[in-house]
C-alpha cells in the first residue's frame, strides 16, 4: 500500500446523509444514495464520499454507522435526514487507495501505523471517496481514503 502525502480534498455543496448499514452492504448503500439524489431534484457533481462514525460488532457482519457526503450542484433546504453542508476541505492530507471494502479496518490500522512511524498526527476522521464501484461486489471497487494531518510543530 502506497501512502501519498500533502494531498487535498475539497468539494462545495454537499448532501449529507447519516445512517447505519451492514458492512457487507456498504457499497450497495453508497451506490443507492448516489443514484437516487434526483428524488430531491439534485444532481451529483462528484464522487460519493463517506466516513465511518461507529462500528457495532455483530456475529455475522458488523454494522457501520456512516455519514454519506455527495457533492451536488447547488445548495438546498434540509429535507428529513438529508442535510446541506456548504463544503468539505481537508488540507495536508495523507491518502491511500484500496479495492476490497472488507479491508477497511485493516487499511485503517496500516494508515495509523504509517502516521506513527512518520511522527504525524491525524486531525480529521478518515474520509473515503468511492472512485469506482460495482454493485454487490466487495473486491471490485476503488476507494481512496484521506486523513488530515496536523502541520503544527511542537
Amino acid at each position: 500500500m502506497k501512502f501519498l502525502e500533502n494531498r487535498y480534498l475539497y468539494h462545495e455543496h454537499l448532501l449529507s446523509y447519516s445512517t447505519r448499514v451492514e458492512a457487507d452492504k456498504l457499497i450497495d448503500m453508497l451506490i443507492f444514495a448516489g443514484n437516487n439524489i434526483d428524488a430531491l431534484e439534485l444532481k451529483a457533481t462528484g464522487k460519493t464520499i463517506f466516513r465511518i462514525t461507529e462500528i457495532i460488532p455483530r456475529n455475522s457482519t458488523d454494522i457501520y454507522g456512516i455519514e454519506i457526503l455527495i457533492p451536488i450542484e447547488r445548495p438546498f433546504g434540509n429535507q428529513g435526514q438529508c442535510i446541506y453542508k456548504p463544503a468539505i476541505k481537508i488540507d495536508n492530507a495523507v491518502s491511500f487507495m484500496f479495492c476490497n471494502v472488507d479491508e477497511i479496518c485493516e487499511t485503517e490500522n496500516r494508515l495509523y501505523g504509517y502516521l506513527r512511524r512518520n511522527n504525524m498526527k491525524p486531525i480529521t476522521d478518515i474520509y473515503y471517496v468511492l472512485i469506482q464501484s460495482e454493485k454487490g461486489s466487495k473486491t471490485n471497487n476503488v476507494i481512496e481514503a484521506y486523513v488530515g494531518i496536523s502541520s503544527n510543530i511542537v
